[in-house]
């Protein structure tokens, strides 16, 4: 009798298609085992970021499992990331001076289009990384700063929309 609402939440789980385990490898895209990852292409006016978006990039798909990174020859996909906007927004305002922000919200924008070994596209879209900082005496250190939270939350989202089609 004690077993018996366990026994009905596992019938309830088995019916709505969950699986107890690991999600299988590529199983959204058949074939596409390896994927290729260039440097990402940087149309903000954010110099340098590039080596470290792309680093971020390549993290979170080594974190996730799903697919393997390897060169463009042995590749079955290749994952083309644009970074188009780097915006800084204030959140937070000090209350002795209500022109000077405090708190800033760092935005990174980028377009992501995975093509096949056939130049199809398998997945594309729009997202955006973001991250809040403080501003003690410089804003552009502070920045510096948060950049690399931001590179991280983009990829993590790059990395979670293909592996897992969200």
């Amino acid at each position: 009798m004690k077993s018996f609402p366990l026994l009905i939440v596992l019938i309830l789980l088995a019916g709505c298609g969950y699986q107890v385990g690991p999600t299988p490898r590529g199983q959204f895209y058949p074939g596409v085992k390896k994927i290729f990852i260039p440097v990402v292409k940087n149309q903000t006016f954010e110099p340098r970021i590039q080596v470290l978006v792309t680093d971020t990039i390549i993290r979170e798909f080594q974190k996730d499992g799903s697919f393997e990174i390897g060169t463009e020859a042995e590749a079955d996909a290749i994952l083309i990331v644009n970074l188009r906007d780097l915006t800084r927004s204030p959140l937070r305002f000090a209350q002795s001076n209500v022109v000077v922000a405090q708190e800033y919200e760092l935005l990174l924008r980028g377009d992501f289009e995975m093509k096949g070994r056939d130049g199809k596209v398998l997945s594309s879209g729009s997202l955006s990384g973001r991250t809040t900082f403080y501003v003690g005496n410089d804003l552009i250190a502070a920045q510096q700063q948060a950049l690399p939270l931001a590179a991280e939350n983009l990829g993590y989202k790059i990395a979670s929309h293909i592996s897992e089609q969200w």
